[in-house]
């Protein structure tokens, strides 16, 4: 079976009864998307996301491979986004003119986003509310002409779109005209409710959406109204582990709760709003407008850039250039590519690819499939609120539908096997090492103990266990080496930080931990704060939570000054954002240590 994401789109699209030109409209025509979900066509991360987010569900899941001049344009879209919400109005304005010059900007999306930056540059240079007003509408109407009309809630909007509408409101609402403006974020939050049926995607809008009205609600002191919306967006927050207006969502129902009577909450609210706010203070961060929270939509790709790919899995096999491209192409072509200064025929690198034993083309993630309920149900696998049960169950079912004659598919079921036998203390921290390594060599062929190459998600996830098993096994200096490994693969890749996500927060955390464990605590503060920001930038307040929880062991030894109240409040707001994300269990043994160590409640 060929396994592509645009028959898993074709697949999910047919599913829920979308035709074609409904899915398309504005973004690409008919022809063009039927070459996509036949496989005949590549289509970019861009356009790729744009259309799983109008099916209510999230890209996020995948890992893909990206040519350099596609990994350009991604890098230079976080840039302008960057220096917009640094005030640095200059830098955002060069990048967006570098972004424009790329091969790809004159496609629908990315005219898009281009008319939306200069629409907030002219708000933000000059002040001027109406020109950004236009400005917006005519970004809108680039893929959806029919913004204004009554019956809108028939369509699907992918998240660029939604956020265009949000930010149009806002400044529609800045400029006093708040009614007309309350009414259509109440058919907004209602339509994202309705229409996204991915935790994920929500998150990357439905925040935002849910502050926007409390803060009218509340301007018109409909104070009810304003704590449900509050309490909308945080039970959204809560569930997709999302940091995004944590701090601004919890001012607004501290406050209602005031002027509704509420007391009895009000402590809690406040907890909260005060442990966002201590991730910015303890990494010297600016607290976000409104503006850039508005522009918040999570960074947390996983991407790999194809070229790297191809020489990183070479120099693993001890293969030469001439070896690789016999047959296929010149050695000096394969040179040219790898160094980046040629883009590289699909079909010779998929040739490649195959020679170096990786049959897989554009993406990748913990497992192959074609249905993306398959993806979601290998994603929920992950996440740690699950009961060995629940875990046991999800494998059961995942066994059902992937083919394990693919590599990774056995990988996968096979590895998560084994870490549930390990986390029920079913096998030994020595031969637990032994069964991951021979697991994770189904992909990884040449591991010897030794990190070649930047890993896969699923290899990065056999890693993290491995060098956890060598630390519970009193081998801490040879976890740390492992952890240390991967992390000099990520650095060295052109990727930036944000779209390894996933696996350098996974990696981050216990490296931190063992760092600490070893008395290197000058190291293990660096990796904690490298961490909180990356999490601050992706919206990941669970996992910022968590390296809190590792970052006050360190303040704990630490004779710095200062360290014994960094290290009370560390503790306090680990627990508080533990508790808030439904990390019970976590959040009882943080608890449980602060309480005998310091005694009462920081607020």
């Amino acid at each position: 079976m060929l396994y592509h994401v645009g028959n898993m789109l074709f697949k999910l699209r047919e599913k829920m009864g979308v035709s074609q030109e409904w899915l398309g409209r504005g973004l690409t025509d008919k022809a063009e998307l039927s070459r996509l979900e036949n496989g005949g066509k590549e289509a970019d991360r861009f356009l790729i996301a744009a259309l799983f987010q109008r099916l209510g569900k999230s890209a996020d899941k995948f890992e893909m491979a990206v040519s350099g001049e596609e990994y350009r344009l991604l890098l230079l879209h976080s840039l302008v986004l960057e220096k917009l919400t640094e005030k640095d109005y200059a830098m955002a304005a060069l990048f967006l003119e570098e972004y424009q010059a790329q091969p790809d900007s004159g496609k629908p999306l990315h005219r898009q986003f281009v008319l939306e930056q200069k629409a907030l540059l002219d708000y933000c240079v000059g002040g001027d509310a109406e020109l950004c007003r236009q400005g917006l509408v005519q970004a809108l109407e680039v893929t959806f002409p029919e913004w204004r009309e009554e019956g809108w809630r028939g369509y699907s909007l992918c998240t660029q779109e939604v956020q265009i509408l949000l930010l149009l409101l806002w400044v529609t609402a800045e400029a006093g005209e708040g009614k007309p403006v309350r009414r259509r974020l109440e058919e907004l939050l209602s339509y994202l409710s309705e229409k996204y049926t991915d935790q994920e995607a929500l998150a990357e809008v439905y925040p935002q959406c849910a502050w926007l009205l409390a803060r009218e609600c509340l301007r018109g002191a409909d104070y009810g109204q304003a704590q449900d919306a509050c309490s909308r967006g945080l039970k959204c927050l809560a569930a997709s582990g999302t940091s995004t207006l944590l701090d601004r969502l919890s001012e607004i129902q501290k406050t209602c709760l005031e002027k509704l009577g509420q007391d009895e909450k009000i402590p809690q609210a406040e907890q909260v709003r005060q442990a966002a706010l201590f991730l910015y203070e303890i990494t010297g961060s600016d607290v976000p407008d409104d503006m850039t929270n508005l522009l918040a939509a999570g960074c947390r790709n996983e991407l790999l850039i194809d070229r790297e790919l191809l020489k990183d899995l070479r120099l693993s096999q001890g293969m030469s250039q001439q070896e690789l491209s016999d047959g296929i192409c010149s050695w000096e072509t394969l040179s040219r590519i790898e160094s980046g200064r040629r883009k590289p025929n699909r079909k010779n690198l998929y040739k490649m690819y195959e020679r170096l034993s990786l049959s897989r083309e554009n993406y990748y993630s913990y497992v192959l499939a074609d249905d993306y309920e398959v993806y979601e149900k290998a994603y929920l696998n992950f996440d740690k609120n699950k009961s060995v049960e629940e875990r046991e169950a999800i494998l059961k079912d995942l066994e059902k539908s992937l083919d394990v004659t693919v590599p990774i598919n056995k990988q996968f079921l096979e590895g998560n096997r084994l870490l549930l036998a390990i986390r029920k203390k079913e096998i030994e921290e020595d031969l637990a090492i032994e069964k991951l390594s021979e697991v994770l060599r189904y992909t990884m062929k040449d591991y010897d103990g030794t990190v070649y190459r930047a890993p896969f998600r699923e290899e990065c996830v056999l890693l993290n266990r491995i060098a956890l098993c060598l630390k519970h096994s009193g081998r801490v200096e040879e976890a740390i080496q492992i952890w240390k490994q991967i992390l000099d693969k990520y650095n060295e890749s052109a990727v930036a930080d944000q779209d390894h996500f996933t696996n350098r927060v996974l990696i981050g955390i216990n490296y931190t931990g063992a760092l600490e464990v070893c008395g290197f605590l000058e190291e293990a503060e660096k990796q904690a704060l490298s961490g909180i920001r990356l999490s601050l930038r992706g919206q990941k307040g669970d996992v910022a939570g968590s390296i809190l929880a590792n970052l006050s062991c360190v303040y704990e030894k630490s004779q710095m000054p200062g360290a014994e109240e960094l290290c009370q409040k560390s503790f306090w707001y680990s627990y508080v954002l533990l508790r808030f994300y439904g990390q019970e269990k976590d959040a009882r043994l943080v608890k449980n240590y602060y309480d005998k160590k310091f005694g009462d409640p920081l607020i």
